[in-house]
């Protein structure tokens, strides 16, 4: 099952989706209210431990991440985003 929550990160608010397999999107969140939107569905261990995880990042403890991914795109956004995934932390 699917589901979406939101994590208020250092650089903006975050929508993270996924289920219990994958994370399927972590996109910035535009918002003119202060307030965050409301989950939704059941978080799925694995979007808590997407947000642990961008904690210990943004937190300066982690500097790769180890979730499954599963990005929807063309051939072209696929590559980008493989070669993306292979540029060290602080390049």
């Amino acid at each position: 099952m699917n589901c979406t929550t939101y994590y208020r990160s250092p650089v903006g608010l975050l929508r993270i989706s996924g289920d219990e397999h994958i994370i399927s999107e972590l996109t910035f969140y535009d918002v003119v209210e202060k307030t965050e939107p409301e989950p939704i569905g059941i978080l799925s261990p694995l979007l808590l431990q997407c947000i642990e995880q961008l904690i210990e990042y943004f937190n300066g403890h982690r500097k790769q991440f180890d979730l499954p991914l599963s990005q929807q795109g063309t051939a072209f956004q696929q590559k980008v985003w493989y070669e993306l995934m292979n540029i060290p932390y602080g390049s």
